[in-house]
């Protein structure tokens, strides 16, 4: 063994130190004790783990020796173990356990390693050393061997080992269940005995001879088993059976680990039938149902698919962020897995989808973690909303313009006829730049009420619900008027109306299409422009008895891609702020409505033209027109005429234009229902519709009740700002309507036709030789 020399002469040196305390160490955690040293018995205590030195305070070579410090009780079975393991005949190195000497008494046990001899030669420490680490690891290997034996009987699946001869020698909890064998039965026997009936075999002897042949060739099989157990209950599994071999146990032979395919033939088909089940379910749902994996598309319904306008194929697998509209993404992302979000969905070939994501966190799908997404596209309760919102603007709109055409007609009314007397019956007597003037004026006047008319049509307010034959000419002209001031400063404007077209439609409908698709004309021409811009008006009658409107601009043009959307709801080529994009939607639903198709051809760069075509109407009018009687010719009397109306300027000139007849003039529905009362001799009555207190309808069904005769003499007049109940009172009426503001001539031709309807009627009666009195 070489020159000996002693533990403390190699102790020194840095890596045999090391080497020592890792050791101590690692027993120390091992064998789960708190201190372990190693010393000689007539030298005391040598190299000491960490751990010691830090809790006794000695360290190597420390006084007293080890004998003093310990004390022994190896004899001693109830307060100390004994002798513990005894390694190699030729190391003499025991390993016993001690208790502490009571200034340790407060810790837990601790090991001491003892050697017999004064000195330890290196050599024999080293081995000493070697047979700790054996130690170590048969320890380590007892308790892996415990934990295994724990697992094996733990394990779900049925666990076999049997010798070369197939002679069982251990089964688990599960064989036990899986066979009906008690394990006392079963070991020693094979499993062939125990898996076949003698009586009838289940597999041919092949099959078992084949299984046996590769398991000596020291290979693995694996394999569906069928036999019957105790009882006579047939099993079917499948078996993996490979050998082992351990030659530090003497052990050798062969594991097999079975499954029952039985139960989990049943398990499987019952989860793929709730599987199925379940995809059933989703595909069902009325919403859009989205089974995301990782944030990508696993699974959708039918109703999901109708939404983005794509197939099952085209979807799988992609990321569901990358539908979401980019301005919505970071909605989509904070509402996080439980989230709740409205977003915009992309669409293939049309423009978004508006989409209330909701969802109920992360679920298991299919064996797999997944988040279910319900979608539900609320696209049309949006555009309901928004035409409803836009619905009610407009209507507020035109009750303002019918209030506004109303205010305006009102003083109009008296200025106009002021201005008319006095060109009639005082123009003579001015100066030719008074003359000038007054017909400037007039030319004012005439420019005010045709405004104010538009106002009115654009209101709608006095549409009837079913359609009729509307002048294509004229409701172009009032929506290029209401739609000057975008056009003029923009594009010069070509006009080429075919004149005398009528449509079938509602005025004012037309008008607000014909508005919006000019306006539309007018901001798509750039400020600055190679070309003349301009905006191009025609209609014309075509071969099939339809009108077509055009308006061709030359603007910047539509992109090819954006034309199938432009009709969509919310889609818009207009800059934020410029329009929601619900124009050509309700134009469309307009004109859908009417039997009208409306239809945009546009090259990017060269301009665009929106084509609109309605059915042509013959208007009324024309279609009869019967001779209307020259009242002026009948009528030749001083006439007793009875004006109504709040506005006192209009009464007075009303008063001064009817001068050569007998006029009384009433300011309320009281008083000229007293003065009627009085005299039920009036020619005519000339009546505002609007009046405060008591209405002119109301004055009317007064009247007329106490005296029918009155019904034929009323003239009712109005400016336009009428209730629906007001309304349909004019419908119904038989009276005359005069619309402020209104001209003279107007005036007379009314008064002409009620009193020469009633002069007529005085006639017949004398001629019946009936009364003759007003």
């Amino acid at each position: 063994m070489g020159q000996t020399s002693s533990i403390k002469d190699h102790f020194a040196a840095p890596d045999f130190a090391a080497l020592l305390h890792a050791q101590l160490e690692d027993a120390r955690q091992t064998w789960g004790l708190k201190y372990v040293a190693l010393a000689e018995l007539s030298l005391g205590p040598l190299p000491l783990s960490p751990t010691w030195r830090a809790t006794t305070g000695t360290g190597p070579f420390d006084e007293p020796p080890a004998r003093d410090l310990f004390e022994e009780h190896s004899d001693d079975e109830p307060r100390a173990s004994s002798v513990a393991m005894t390694y190699g005949p030729d190391s003499d190195v025991l390993v016993t356990a001690l208790r502490v000497a009571p200034r340790l008494a407060s810790h837990a046990d601790a090991v001491l390693l003892l050697a017999p001899a004064s000195v330890i030669p290196t050599d024999t420490f080293l081995q000493l050393l070697e047979v700790l680490e054996r130690a170590l690891s048969r320890q380590r290997s007892s308790e892996l061997a415990a934990i295994l034996a724990a697992a094996a009987e733990q394990a779900a699946d049925p666990l076999e080992l049997s010798d070369p001869q197939g002679r069982l020698f251990y089964v688990n909890s599960a064989w036990e269940r899986f066979t009906g064998y008690e394990r006392a039965e079963a070991l020693g026997r094979t499993a062939g005995a125990i898996f076949r009936d003698p009586i009838e075999s289940l597999h041919d002897p092949a099959f078992y001879q084949y299984a046996m042949a590769e398991l000596h060739a020291g290979r693995s099989w694996m394999g569906a088993i069928s036999g019957n157990v105790k009882g006579g209950r047939r099993v079917f599994g499948e078996a993996n059976v490979a050998p082992f071999e351990a030659p530090s146990a003497g052990l050798r032979g062969h594991v097999a680990v079975r499954r029952d395919m039985v139960h989990r033939t049943e398990r499987d088909h019952a989860l793929v039938a709730a599987h199925r089940e379940f995809r059933a379910v989703l595909s069902a749902i009325a919403d859009g149902v989205c089974v995301l994996r990782d944030e990508r598309i696993y699974f959708t319904n039918a109703t999901f698919l109708a939404i983005v306008g794509l197939s099952e194929e085209e979807l799988v697998g992609r990321s569901f962020v990358d539908l979401v509209h980019e301005e919505d993404r970071a909605a989509y992302s904070e509402a996080g897995e439980a989230r709740v979000a409205r977003v915009r969905v992309s669409r293939a070939g049309s423009s978004p989808r508006f989409v209330e994501i909701s969802s109920a966190g992360r679920v298991s799908f299919e064996g797999w973690p997944a988040t279910i997404l319900l979608a539900r596209d609320t696209t049309d309760y949006q555009v309901a909303r928004e035409e409803l919102a836009r619905a009610e603007k407009l209507s507020a709109l035109g009750s303002l313009a019918a209030g506004v055409a109303h205010e305006i007609n009102n003083p109009l009314a008296y200025v106009a006829l002021n201005l008319e007397l006095l060109r009639e019956h005082g123009a003579s007597a001015l100066a030719e730049p008074e003359r000038e003037a007054l017909e400037e004026a007039l030319e004012g006047v005439a420019r005010i009420r045709n405004i104010a008319s538009e106002l009115h049509t654009f209101s709608g307010k006095d549409e009837p619900g079913e359609p009729v034959a509307v002048d294509v000419s004229r409701a172009l002209t009032s929506a290029l008027n209401m739609a000057q001031n975008e056009i003029r400063h923009r594009a010069a404007l070509v006009r080429e109306m075919e004149p005398g077209l009528f449509a079938l439609g509602r005025e004012g409908q037309l008008v607000q299409v014909f508005v919006n698709v000019l306006i539309n004309a007018a901001q798509a021409i750039p400020k600055s422009s190679a070309r003349e811009p301009t905006i191009r008006v025609a209609s014309r009658l075509l071969a099939d008895g339809e009108v077509e409107v055009s308006v061709t601009d030359t603007g910047i043009g539509i992109p090819e891609s954006a034309l199938p959307q432009l009709f969509d709801p919310f889609s818009t080529t207009k800059l934020r702020g410029d329009g929601a994009g619900l124009g050509l939607a309700i134009c469309k639903r307009i004109l859908d409505d009417l039997g009208g198709h409306i239809a945009i051809q546009s090259e990017l760069g060269q301009g665009t033209t929106v084509t609109i075509t309605l059915p042509e109407a013959v208007p009324a009018a024309l279609a009869s027109t019967p001779p209307q009687p020259s009242y002026r010719r009948i009528v030749t009397r001083a006439l007793r005429i009875l004006v109504v109306e709040d506005e006192r300027p209009i009464a007075r000139a009303l008063e001064r234009m009817l001068a050569s007849h007998d006029v009384t003039l009433a300011h309320d529905g009281a008083r000229a229902l007293a003065l009627l009362r009085a005299s039920k001799r009036f020619d005519v009555v000339l009546c505002d519709l609007m009046m405060p207190g008591m209405t002119g309808a109301d004055l009317y069904r007064q009247a007329v009740e106490e005296a029918p005769e009155l019904r034929a003499r009323f003239v009712f007049m109005t400016g336009g700002a009428v209730t629906p109940d007001t309304k349909e009172f004019i419908d119904a009426s038989v009276g005359q309507v005069l619309w402020k503001p209104f001209t003279p001539g107007a005036v007379w031709d009314c008064i002409q036709r009620v009193a020469g309807r009633a002069e007529e009627q005085r006639s017949a009666r004398a001629a019946l030789g009936g009364p003759s009195t007003k």
